[in-house]
């Protein structure tokens, strides 16, 4: 699956980090048969929606919001009767009471929840108790930034502009000028159709571009690490897991009804970006690399789909190829320069090798050429769509 990013400008330097579901929440069993239930009840309402996405998306979020929105919602009913003259200033008070009691009692159980948590798994031999202690040594901010005229500087808006800049020209800020590959001309075209030889037959074809089942996607929700960082609507691949049949049934018909309309929902197309350092001088934009969290669900598909490809890749990428196809090994080639190392050295032969790297290849793709070349292979528009 293909996600393109976009960086928006904006005049916000820092902002909150958004919800993320706490961890403790999924040990609880009340809250995971709970999930279950609702994962059921959801799975067997969305076969018949006529609009699964809206439904999928109000369950999930109704589920842990609901219980606070009644509060707040009976506090402003309340306010509403006193401002009409149907409730006196008593019935107010009384009114602010219980919602500030009914508040402290939700935010005590969230605090109790933990507390139990913590209580139950830190003084037993579990993952838990194993697990490497929180350490804020690698939560170094960006404090400066290098300036294109050599000078350093720490003011947060040089900070902002200068990493906006830097990435926005190559991850698709439309303020920015991002240079973009040409179409696939018919002289590439050509090419691809004389030079493509191995392609899917039609029992392949068939099968990449059938529908996404309920049993792939709970395949791949099964086979997801747990607790990965989510994306922006916070729900890890763990809550997922707790009821992946159920889930797997859910998200199967959101997607076809995504792709039925050619867009996926919106939510689903948000991503949160942080970037991460690599080596160098901190202060150089060039020396992070980012990465995009995506909605868990969305991670989801798009290992059904890499599954459903990897069944087929070994037949379509040429044997010189060892990297990225199941089946196969990069050490291959590793051994290989090595042996042709002593070739040249028993020969007494003057021989020279070339490393080659693409500098942020993913984001300079040329997508219609990789159409075109998915076309020739046989794949169908579908699939391609995905």
């Amino acid at each position: 699956m293909v996600a393109s990013l976009f960086l928006q400008s904006t005049k916000e330097t820092k902002g909150r980090l958004y919800w993320r579901m706490p961890k403790e929440l999924l040990l609880h069993t009340s809250i995971r048969k709970y999930i279950t239930q609702e994962a059921t009840v959801l799975a067997e309402k969305i076969v018949v929606s006529d609009n699964p996405s809206r439904k999928l998306h109000t369950r999930l979020r109704s589920r842990y919001t609901q219980e606070l929105a009644n509060i707040n919602t009976r506090l402003k009913t309340a306010i509403d009767a006193h401002t009409h003259g149907s409730l006196d200033d008593i019935g107010l008070e009384q009114a602010r009471s219980v919602h500030h009691t009914e508040t402290q009692q939700l935010l005590q159980h969230k605090s109790d929840a933990n507390f139990d948590f913590h209580s139950t798994n830190t003084e037993t031999s579990s993952s838990h108790f194993f697990r490497r202690p929180v350490t804020k040594l690698y939560h170094i901010p960006i404090n400066r930034i290098e300036l294109p005229t050599g000078e350093v500087s720490d003011n947060p808006m040089d900070i902002h502009l200068g990493f906006e800049e830097h990435w926005g020209t190559i991850m698709g800020d439309p303020t920015h000028h991002t240079p973009t590959a040409p179409p696939c001309v018919e002289a590439q075209r050509a090419f691809l159709q004389t030079n493509v030889t191995r392609k899917l037959d039609a029992s392949q074809q068939e099968y990449m571009d059938s529908d996404v089942t309920p049993h792939e996607l709970s395949a791949a929700i099964k086979h997801m690490a747990p607790h990965k960082s989510p994306g922006p609507d916070g729900f890890p691949a763990a809550f997922f897991q707790i009821a992946p049949d159920h889930f797997a049934i859910c998200l199967a018909a959101v997607f076809q009804e995504r792709l039925r309309k050619g867009i996926m929902l919106p939510y689903q197309r948000n991503a949160a970006v942080t970037l991460l350092f690599k080596a160098g001088k901190r202060a150089r934009p060039g020396n992070y690399r980012p990465i995009a969290l995506i909605p868990v669900e969305v991670k989801v598909l798009s290992k059904a789909l890499a599954c459903r490809l990897s069944s087929v890749l070994g037949n379509l990428i040429h044997p010189s190829q060892t990297g990225f196809v199941k089946g196969r090994s990069i050490q291959d080639h590793i051994h290989f320069v090595r042996d042709l190392q002593h070739w040249c050295t028993d020969r007494d032969e003057h021989c020279f090798a070339a490393f080659l790297d693409f500098q942020k290849a993913f984001d300079r793709v040329n997508w219609s050429y990789l159409w075109a070349t998915m076309t020739n292979m046989n794949f169908g528009p579908k699939y391609i769509q995905w």
